[in-house]
């Protein structure tokens, strides 16, 4: 279960208990209470999402630079040994 449905699912059933009259009912501080902790919860859950959002963001930033300094550095090995072949048959 993601965050987002537990969050839903708390709501839900907030919902459910204030509405029903079930055996032990929801006082209206408690549920005030309740409602309050789930609008946090919910707002925490959700910059930590975006914050982790990011972070993958500047990884995958990161990796794709990397392997694009692998593949020009390669490259450079890869010409410098060939002019050095080129020389040496000059020679």
């Amino acid at each position: 279960m993601t965050c987002n449905q537990l969050i839903r699912s708390f709501k839900d059933d907030l919902r459910e208990a204030e509405s029903s009259e079930a055996s032990s009912p929801l006082s209206p501080s408690r549920a005030l209470h309740l409602r309050a902790v789930c609008e946090l919860l919910e707002n925490y859950l959700k910059s930590v999402c975006r914050i982790y959002a990011e972070h993958k963001a500047i990884r995958v930033q990161k990796e794709l630079e990397l392997q694009k300094m692998t593949r020009l550095e390669l490259r450079t090995r890869t010409g410098n040994s060939v002019k050095r072949m080129l020389k040496i048959r000059l020679l």
